[in-house]
């Protein structure tokens, strides 16, 4: 099959790696254009965005994906779903992964996914939904004041940088600050206010289709910026896979008590869910509870997974979107695993000077060979550019450097030995991910 993937970040870089493995393949395309050398020999989907007369640049991009011959659609960020390209691309009768618009909801939309989980009994935080133009400062105070704590959410798309843990007045005013952004005008119109979960974070991952719900696996993310925890929420600056200290039937719990009352209640109000679901979860002391639904893949959770998860993910993801007559139980070659039971598999990111909030004064050259084979490892790109033949760190989270092992310990060592030795000036990363777990 000739295979398009949507997206140029460091999981698109990984989904590219991945799905060139997959016997499926024939050809594969990217959209947009990548400055990673060769991004793995995909060839480069070109679109020219003139005289689109209006169009949905989706549509457009799906009419010339039918000219290239592309039979395979898979999206990698969340934004082309919110905006409607699974329709687009189905429109020219192009399989599609990725859910549609209405589905896409569950994470366009964090009041959607609220009202969703609390149809379903899903068990999640209590929230408040409020507009922002009733100025929700005042009834977050009132949070702090009686529960300890409060976490506001732009119920909107923010990249990963919508979400406020707030423990004091000072924490209330600095995320209305940043919710009044003009960069945030519009994913915060709605601020949800939530109860602060205890227990302990990661997330749950499954490829989707109808009322059927395949596992890929758990993964921790870490979110802030600094090292133990501290700094501002980010879009991730880590991740591990497997998750040793989650009860031994956790895949089953999930499915039962989260992505089936899920999937039924969507399909009440007449959603086909169809594309990778991500459930971000605190496992509390009662069990887990939702933090939120992602309609895609994670960044850097992808790009663990990825790398550890040794089945063919180009067959999985086409075997879910046949049609059902044809589906059945799935090809049980592809669908076993062929792992080592001691595996684990760590990533680490490598961001800009400046972020989450602010690009770099100055763009650093990236060492060529952070893209060697490493063997056990592999580097995966977003946030670069090109200067002529340099490779440079132009915004955001650059690179992720992921690593498996028998241990954590061997697999950290691993990663944080690459990143030490190709770390360039002002580049941002922390010290402690996977570091001591238990």
């Amino acid at each position: 099959m000739n295979i398009l993937v949507l997206g140029n970040g460091a999981r698109e870089h990984a989904l590219i790696w991945k799905i060139k493995r997959s016997k499926i393949v024939t050809k594969l395309f990217m959209y947009p254009k990548s400055p990673v050398f060769g991004a793995e020999g995909s060839e480069v989907f070109s679109l020219s965005l003139e005289n689109l007369n209006g169009e949905n640049i989706w549509s457009h991009c799906a009419v010339k994906a039918k000219e290239l011959g592309v039979d395979m659609v898979i999206c990698g960020p969340e934004a082309p779903l919110v905006e409607g390209a699974e329709e687009c691309f189905r429109d020219q009768n192009i399989l599609f992964w990725g859910p549609s618009q209405k589905a896409a909801q569950l994470e366009g939309s964090k009041a959607f996914a609220k009202n969703i989980m609390k149809e379903a009994g899903i068990p999640t935080a209590n929230y408040q939904e409020i507009s922002f133009e009733d100025n929700p400062r005042e009834q977050a105070y009132q949070y702090v004041q009686k529960y300890g704590a409060v976490v506001l959410k732009a119920s909107g798309l923010a990249q990963g940088k919508g979400v406020f843990v707030c423990k004091s007045i000072a924490d209330i005013d600095a995320a209305h600050e940043h919710f009044a952004s003009p960069s945030m005008l519009e994913a915060s119109k709605t601020i949800i206010l939530e109860e602060c979960l205890i227990g302990r974070e990661c997330s749950y991952f499954a490829l989707v289709s109808g009322q059927k719900s395949m596992p890929l696996g758990f993964a921790v993310d870490f979110k802030r910026l600094n090292d133990g925890d501290e700094g501002p929420n980010t879009g991730g600056m880590g991740a591990y896979t497997p998750v040793p200290w989650l009860p031994a039937h956790a895949t089953n719990i999930v499915e039962q008590q989260i992505m089936t009352p899920l999937l039924k209640t969507l399909a009440k109000h007449k959603i086909d869910y169809v594309g990778t679901l991500y459930v971000g979860l605190m496992w509390t002391l009662e069990g887990p509870k939702v933090i939120e639904f992602n309609v895609r893949f994670g960044d850097p959770e992808a790009q663990v997974l990825c790398f550890h998860d040794d089945r063919d993910w180009g067959s999985l993801i086409l075997n879910s979107l046949k049609p059902k007559e044809d589906n059945g139980a799935g090809d049980e070659a592809i669908q076993k695993t062929t792992q080592a039971p001691n595996k684990v598999t760590v990533g680490v990111v490598m961001a800009a000077e400046g972020y989450p909030y602010n690009t770099p004064k100055q763009k650093s050259a990236v060492n060529p060979a952070l893209n060697q084979d490493f063997g056990a490892g592999k580097v995966f790109f977003g946030g670069v550019e090109r200067n002529g033949d340099q490779l440079v760190a132009a915004k955001g989270r650059v690179c992720t450097v992921v690593f498996s092992g028998s241990s954590f310990e061997e697999a950290r060592a691993k990663a944080y030995s690459v990143v030490e030795k190709y770390v360039w000036p002002g580049a941002v990363f922390r010290r402690d991910i996977a570091k001591n777990i238990r």
